[in-house]
């Protein structure tokens, strides 16, 4: 499939790992975190469950080198329709103190910050350390990672926690004139989430893939509901939803701003 080894043909740690697509082709791309002078890695789906190390170029080789990647996800903290990337880190080896470290003696040579990444639409990244607020200024050693709608307001929350047992809840508050539309899909009424349900969600402009895949990242599993930004665009011309057997159906008349529960069965 071509994710064994990376583009230079080293094995990896790989602690935590996303899917989505991250350069608008709706194909699936892979992103895995590793250890300390291993590079977190990219690979760029090519369709046919082939996939390439398109790490070199994507702007998140260089800025991880030095980290020990765990818990990580993609997701549109801006809600522009581009799946961003976050990261959080902690050691697994002590080392020299991070600046800005605040822990007791024991975690701190085990600390480091937290990177989030946005992207530009083709799977190119670049630092958004002061989007990120706390959540990249706090030190500490993280490991697992969950993102979902905590206070229902249309864009994704964070949760993280750590190896001292903290965890802390961040509550994104990015500008809130974007739109977005938020499903969920259910395999039967009152039934069980479809995990492995594919989306594609779209308006006049674009087409916009998610997959139903909340337990990915590290030792985490985030909201099962499906988020998609907007940015300035207030028409959906429709969604179709591949479910997990491969079956299809669309599903029309769907509004901006608005949370929508998607039953098996009930579309076209």
């Amino acid at each position: 499939m071509g994710i064994a080894v990376n583009v230079y043909g080293g094995a990896e740690a790989s602690m935590g790992v996303a899917i989505g697509d991250l350069n608008g082709d709706a194909k699936i791309d892979l992103f895995l975190t590793h250890l300390f002078q291993e590079t977190n890695t990219l690979y760029i789906g090519k369709g046919e469950g082939r996939y390439g190390d398109a790490t070199l170029g994507s702007g998140l080789g260089q800025a991880s080198i030095n980290f020990t990647g765990f818990g990580t996800a993609l997701m549109d903290y801006d809600l522009d329709g581009d799946l961003d990337l976050l990261v959080v880190n902690g050691r697994v080896l002590r080392s020299t103190l991070r600046p800005g470290v605040a822990l007791n003696d024991h975690w701190a040579a085990y600390a480091e910050e937290n990177h989030l990444y946005q992207n530009d639409g083709s799977g190119r990244f670049t630092a958004a350390s002061e989007a990120c607020g706390e959540l990249c200024a706090e030190v500490e050693v993280s490991r697992g990672l969950a993102v979902g709608d905590v206070d229902n307001d249309g864009d994704l929350d964070v949760l993280t926690t750590t190896g001292d047992g903290r965890a802390r809840l961040y509550r994104n508050m990015s500008p809130g004139d974007a739109h977005w539309v938020t499903v969920r899909t259910l395999l039967a009424p009152g039934g069980r989430d479809a995990h492995g349900a594919t989306l594609y969600l779209q308006t006049p402009d674009r087409t916009l893939r998610r997959d139903v895949s909340p337990a990915l990242s590290y030792l985490s599993s985030a909201d099962t509901r499906v988020n998609f930004g907007l940015a300035a665009e207030d028409t959906i011309v429709g969604l179709r939803v591949r479910w997990p057997d491969g079956e299809v159906e669309n599903f029309d008349d769907l509004k901006v701003d608005r949370f929508y529960e998607i039953v098996r069965g009930t579309g076209d």
